[in-house]
């Protein structure tokens, strides 16, 4: 709130409220009062008439997602299509953002470090916390590492290369900054499903994040579980648009993932 306010006073050149216990109004804060009630009466009204009108999901949307998060797409997309058979997706899967993805993206679902790109505004993310994990085959053939030097007698997997937004996914080949020795990779896979299907098939260790384990339906064994590492944002963003059934559509698309992607085991947070 309060940086709201700070902004609000640099535009205007004035000091609207003194800090302090209590804090309250200047001069000119009282005299801003009415107007900020008018402008938020004013925005409510416009907000209230958008979402009053009656759009129907028609044209066209096009979605960056990852070559993982799109798989947790999939299962839901036929009963999009059911509701809005009018509705054409097109989804463009790459791990790492194209300057053309970006471009042309009415939507972006992926993992942003820190600021989202220009012209995006970002509704709703799903928090992931990654860990070590092996297959119960891999485990009974190998053994349970106990502690973290036992993973250097172990197969190790990893991604291999940078991948946008997610500046640590190799992140248990960085040593001591996680409590982990220096691994070496035993197979580097440029895809975070093929990686994940490889530790199912028994390959060996892999860094997955926790909360993907009950949408996959796996039981994969959670490795060395007193060791994180880091934890990442995937964003549902979509395009700032002055083009009022683009917005509407963008709208339709994300309340219907808010409602379905919970049941499948992805938690959403606001």
């Amino acid at each position: 709130m309060w940086s709201h306010i700070d902004e609000v006073e640099k535009f205007l050149g004035l000091v609207l409220i003194k800090r302090g216990r209590p804090s309250y109004l200047t001069v000119d804060g009282l005299r801003f009062l009415p107007i900020a009630r008018q402008l938020v009466a004013s925005f409510e009204s416009e907000f209230s008439q958008l979402h009053s009108k009656s759009y129907e999901a028609k044209g066209e949307l096009v979605v960056s997602t990852t070559l993982a998060f799109v798989t947790w797409l999939v299962p839901s997309i036929k009963e999009f299509h059911d509701l809005y058979p009018n509705f054409k997706i097109y989804i463009v899967a790459e791990d790492n953002l194209s300057e053309t993805s970006l471009n042309e993206a009415d939507v972006l679902l992926r993992p942003f470090e820190k600021d989202i790109p220009k012209n995006f505004q970002s509704h709703w993310h799903i928090h992931y916390r990654l860990a070590l994990f092996a297959s119960r085959a891999y485990v009974a053939k190998y053994g349970t590492p106990r502690k973290p030097e036992d993973l250097k007698d172990h197969c190790i997997l990893a991604y291999g290369q940078s991948f946008h937004g997610v500046p640590d996914l190799d992140w248990h080949l960085q040593g001591k900054k996680y409590g982990l020795p220096d691994l070496t990779p035993t197979l580097k896979i440029n895809s975070t499903r093929a990686l994940f299907d490889a530790a199912c098939h028994g390959i060996g260790i892999v860094s997955n994040p926790i909360e993907s384990l009950s949408i996959y339906h796996t039981d994969l064994v959670h490795i060395l579980p007193d060791i994180t590492g880091p934890a990442l944002d995937t964003r549902f963003c979509t395009r700032i648009s002055e083009e009022e059934q683009k917005t509407a559509n963008m709208r339709i698309f994300s309340s219907f993932f808010e409602k379905n992607l919970p049941p499948l085991g992805i938690t959403i947070t606001t």
